[in-house]
């Protein structure tokens, strides 16, 4: 978009969120309901990376199944991204799977969140902040559009750039001044092989990393909506201690976040992002018998779609 054109559309921005204000958590939801099928149904590649992860994950699972699912994860994912420029008004409430986590988060004076992208994905992050009022996290701020950036930060989370450049050490120093850091870590790296939904794949070191240089617990948060704007965050123990410095042991960290990070989208996958492009390159087939393509997403009729919902 060209620079001319940015504020025109920072002030569009500002109006319909305006109108989504109006709405109403309630509204959104119902707007967001009979969005997903209209975006799906339009957004070829979306909906290719999206029925291909379901098919990786649930390879047993009929075709009208995986459609309901993909569905319901979706809608969820259009109103992920519309409670994000509500964050002050979402009600969450906050759970602790283990006394570590409880301890770290109330009795700690720093912390390291891994977490993914499941619900609503800042809020985790809104939840960090309410518990500590100390909450620093990355994001990708779109240029151009301060009005984004300028609801994000109301929430009083500390929002880095990551397109301002590597800022591990920003990090690390928010970590080392008495603060609580949370990254999502389901992204597609370089860095250390995993396991993840059936695949072989790499992960990024990062949220290890920044625990480990900080000399702070690993901690793993995940969020799931539970109504229009009222969503759960569990947090559980990854690391009562820094992890070590080391390769080995920073890869016994990301391997057990990943296993972890693995059973809850199994366990919870109607709350997952399944269109994110999470296996760059195409993960390489496994040794076995050869399982049947999944079926293409455009040949349900549409009519089908909003009862899935």
């Amino acid at each position: 978009m060209a620079l001319s054109t940015r504020p025109f559309a920072d002030a569009l921005l500002r109006h319909f969120v305006s109108l989504l204000a109006l709405l109403g958590p309630a509204g959104r939801w119902r707007v967001c309901r009979c969005l997903a099928p209209l975006v799906l149904l339009l957004a070829h590649s979306t909906r290719r990376r999206l029925i291909q992860h379901l098919h990786l994950a649930f390879p047993a699972m009929g075709r009208s199944a995986r459609t309901r699912l993909a569905l319901r994860s979706y809608a969820r994912v259009c109103m992920g991204v519309l409670d994000s420029l509500f964050l002050k008004e979402l009600r969450v409430d906050i759970a602790y799977e283990d006394a570590g986590a409880r301890q770290a988060l109330t009795q700690g004076e720093r912390a390291c969140v891994s977490t993914l992208h499941m619900g609503c994905y800042e809020t985790v992050a809104l939840a960090l902040q309410r518990l500590t009022g100390r909450c620093t996290t990355l994001a990708k701020l779109p240029p151009g559009l301060p009005s984004i950036a300028t609801r994000l930060r109301a929430s009083g989370i500390r929002y880095l750039d990551r397109t301002e450049g590597n800022q591990l050490f920003e990090l690390v120093a928010a970590l080392r001044k008495g603060g609580f850091v949370c990254l999502h870590a389901d992204h597609q790296g370089r860095d250390i092989e995993v396991r993840f939904l059936g695949q072989t794949t790499k992960a990024p070191v990062g949220c290890a990393l920044v625990a480990a240089l900080g000399g702070a617990p690993l901690l793993l948060g995940h969020a799931q909506m539970l109504a229009a704007g009222h969503y759960r965050v569990s947090f559980s123990t990854l690391s009562t201690q820094a992890p070590g410095r080391d390769l080995a042991s920073l890869k016994r960290q990301v391997r057990r976040c990943y296993r972890r990070f693995d059973a809850l989208v199994r366990a919870h996958p109607e709350h997952y992002y399944w269109s994110y492009a999470r296996f760059r390159p195409r993960a390489e087939p496994q040794a076995g018998p050869p399982q049947s393509k999944p079926a293409a997403f455009s040949q349900e009729p549409v009519r089908s779609w909003r009862g899935a919902l």
